[in-house]
């Protein structure tokens, strides 16, 4: 009689726990993102404005970009047991043409947002830029 007692009550904290982790995961909502350099420079009213569509229009360009490289590294290395090195060569090419037509979108990018900086901002422009670019990729090995 005991052990079933317990055992309903083992049931009943296991299904509150759960549901109080479900609460926990869903009030979270969406991960934190870090500030867009335009936010960084301080931009304010119509130049934020404007640097926002700016941003907007760039993620809506990548978005396919993004997509198309990785089907093509998915299918570059699915070709490591192939010996067909004119299709492994016909991908590389592919590939670099798509990342190069990335960074040019981000260059654009970047420039947009630089034209509408004032000559303080555009310095500050310069140095958050030269922040993000020349902080390592991944962290160092131990």
């Amino acid at each position: 009689m005991k052990a079933k007692t317990y055992s309903k009550l083992l049931i009943i904290l296991l299904i509150i726990s759960n549901g109080f982790t479900a609460f926990l995961l869903v009030k979270k909502g969406k991960p934190h993102n870090p500030p867009f350099v335009s936010e960084k420079i301080g931009l304010t009213g119509d130049q934020l404005k404007k640097a926002k569509n700016i941003e907007l229009s760039l993620f809506e360009q990548l978005r396919p970009l993004d997509s198309q490289i990785e089907k093509l590294h998915a299918e570059l290395y699915l070709c490591i047991a192939a010996i067909d090195t004119l299709k492994e060569d016909n991908l590389k090419s592919r590939l670099s043409s798509l990342i190069s037509k990335k960074n040019e979108l981000h260059l654009t990018h970047f420039k947009k947002i630089y034209a509408l900086c004032n000559p303080s901002q555009k310095q500050q422009f310069v140095t958050e830029i030269k922040k993000h670019f020349s902080r390592p990729k991944h962290p160092p090995r131990k």
